[in-house]
């Protein structure tokens, strides 16, 4: 297994160009909801790694009293043209729309390249106390 995991990114929107370069709205790390089951209008995810030819890979979210969501998968491939010092790497990009949590707990961004875990990127979802405003990285 050759993949390293780069980055993770929650956000409200991913906006993706003709060029392929990815839009990140809105960054949180943890999620608010008034109740549960909660419910938010969308979770974006944007997930870039770098792999060998050929390896490998699939994007889950994963979390308590939820059945495992795939947000994407397939095989690194770089792409055509390279120049030397070209740098590549893999950026996928999910959205759920809406997203709904049963239960309080902290859920996960799982990278895995076939059934080993590369990357396990944590995020809360909990309940917001009245007096609270969603600050701080909070959606």
């Amino acid at each position: 297994m050759a993949l390293r995991h780069l980055s993770t990114v929650l956000c409200d929107y991913v906006i993706v160009s003709n060029e392929g370069k990815a839009s990140a709205i809105g960054l949180f790390q943890n999620i608010r909801v008034t109740g549960f089951p909660g419910a938010v209008p969308m979770v974006g995810i944007i997930v870039t790694f770098a792999g060998e030819r050929g390896d490998p890979y699939e994007v889950r979210l994963e979390g308590p009293g939820m059945e495992d969501m795939v947000v994407s998968q397939g095989v690194c491939e770089p792409p055509p043209g390279l120049d030397e010092h070209q740098q590549w790497g893999v950026m996928v990009y999910g959205k759920a729309a809406p997203m709904v949590f049963n239960e309080p707990g902290v859920y996960r961004v799982v990278l895995r390249c076939e059934a080993e875990v590369v990357h396990s990127y944590p995020f809360g979802v909990f309940v917001q106390r009245t007096e609270e405003a969603a600050t701080d990285g909070q959606r």
